[in-house]
């Protein structure tokens, strides 16, 4: 007697068997192209949200009849390496009174920083590889490269053209290094820029403000190009090698001095 095959909705077994084998073959071709087209989702995302940022930049600086600009700059956390936290854009203006310096910068009025996609980093271009081999080793050194390397300025002019100026970000009560959030005595309340004492201890502001030497925070020129980079592949990539076998192979992001656009070379 001839077995009879079983049967699901229309279906035999074998044909069911066959159906799935296929569904996940196809799966599993379409997941490279899925985590691929994300990551390029996201990059082209980021590079919209930072056009974006630069346009509402260049619209302050008219506004205020100041300089101003966007600081990129990964929040603090004392547990976590300033490479692995998350990194922001947050605007910014001149503002000597506020900073007590010369070129002093301060987060601007009722803005809010912009996050970055986590899978994303943006850090200052520069063909020298020996600035990245120290980006994930442990301190002094590693400190002080990821800070400088993730921490940098656009500026803009009051008439919007893109300008190379020396920037110093504080916070708006003028304190270097304050200790305390009473902004009565040496404190500040920023809730932006602050020192590591009150980001740390005081849990007042998100980012170390330009008093801090030893670590990468202090006075630099403004720049007018950045790269756009893969956290994972930028850390799997040789330490001595990051600029040549990976961030010389993406696109370097140049700003448009008129219009304050990104345009990639």
């Amino acid at each position: 007697m001839k077995q009879r095959q079983r049967h699901f909705d229309g279906f035999t077994l074998f044909e069911l068997m066959v159906s799935v084998s296929i569904i996940a073959m196809i799966v599993a071709i379409m997941i490279p192209s899925v985590r691929s087209l994300r990551k390029s989702y996201e990059s082209t995302g980021a590079q919209s949200m930072i056009n974006s940022a630069l346009a509402s930049a260049r619209a302050i600086a008219a506004k205020e009849h100041k300089y101003a600009g966007i600081r990129f700059q990964c929040e603090y956390k004392d547990d976590t390496y300033p490479a692995d936290a998350a990194q922001y854009m947050i605007f910014v203006v001149s503002d000597y009174k506020a900073t007590d310096l010369a070129n002093g910068f301060r987060a601007a009025d009722g803005i809010k920083p912009i996050r970055l996609p986590e899978q994303l980093m943006v850090l200052e271009a520069d063909s020298n590889d020996s600035k990245y081999v120290d980006f994930y080793n442990d301190p002094p050194a590693g400190i002080k490269t990821r800070n400088s390397l993730t921490s940098f300025t656009v500026v803009f002019s009051p008439v919007g053209k893109l300008m190379i100026h020396d920037v110093r970000v504080r916070n708006r009560n003028g304190k270097a290094n304050p200790a305390t959030t009473d902004t009565s005595a040496f404190g500040s309340d920023d809730s932006v820029f602050n020192s590591i004492v009150n980001i740390r201890d005081n849990r007042t502001g998100m980012f170390v403000q330009d008093d801090y030497t030893t670590e990468g925070f202090e006075e630099e020129t403004s720049v007018n190009k950045f790269v756009i980079c893969e956290r994972d592949k930028f850390k799997n990539t040789d330490k001595n090698n990051r600029w040549s076998d990976y961030l010389s192979t993406i696109k370097t992001s140049y700003i448009n001095g008129y219009t304050g656009e990104l345009i990639e070379y």
